[in-house]
């Protein structure tokens, strides 16, 4: 059998072809998706956890008294000079409690900013797996990674509204403590 020049460049040309779609790599298969998934799964783990950290911390400061919402600068300030140790030891103790609270917060926060960063991350790949998922016909399955796009999209969002929470609940404990080291800082003679 001989094979002509023509037949040789259709052979090549067919070959090219079937080797580029083979190298397109699509991430629509089932490994790449089950990664996915099991990330996915380690964020909505990360997540519960944060909200049960979040919950198990929110009634403290629910039942957090302020001095400085319950007493003006002037009474604090009068308090602390009559020198009487039981409210000395309670204004010190005050100002440990809201510093180890505002720690607390900040720790939440930067464990918020990590798994924010993550969810972005998992919405990069649920977005690539939807695009091959498209480029393959595979619809059920695009759509599928675009809703998991979507709730990630809904999940930072309700991170950011999260943070701000935290933020404001920070600025108390800052505004409390500021106000009682200024107190107890002695007056300059």
């Amino acid at each position: 059998m001989k094979l002509s020049k023509t037949h040789l460049i259709s052979i090549t040309t067919i070959i090219l072809i079937t080797l580029s779609w083979l190298t397109h790599a699509s991430q629509c298969n089932e490994q790449d998706w089950n990664k996915a998934l099991v990330s996915q799964q380690a964020l909505d783990r990360k997540y519960n956890s944060l909200a049960q950290k979040y919950n198990k911390w929110l009634p403290s400061f629910q039942q957090s008294i302020f001095l400085h919402l319950e007493f003006s600068n002037q009474e604090l300030t009068y308090l602390w000079a009559k020198n009487s140790n039981h409210f000395r030891s309670k204004i010190d103790r005050q100002i440990e409690a809201a510093l180890e609270s505002r720690q607390k917060i900040s720790s939440l926060v930067s464990y918020l900013d990590e798994i924010s960063e993550e969810v972005t991350t998992q919405i990069s790949a649920w977005n690539k797996i939807g695009q091959d998922c498209e480029v393959d016909r595979l619809i059920t399955n695009e759509v599928a990674a675009q809703h998991y796009v979507q709730s990630n999209r809904q999940l930072i969002q309700e991170f950011t509204n999260f943070k701000q929470q935290l933020f404001t609940m920070r600025s108390y404990y800052d505004r409390e403590i500021l106000t009682l080291q200024n107190i107890t800082a002695p007056l300059p003679p």
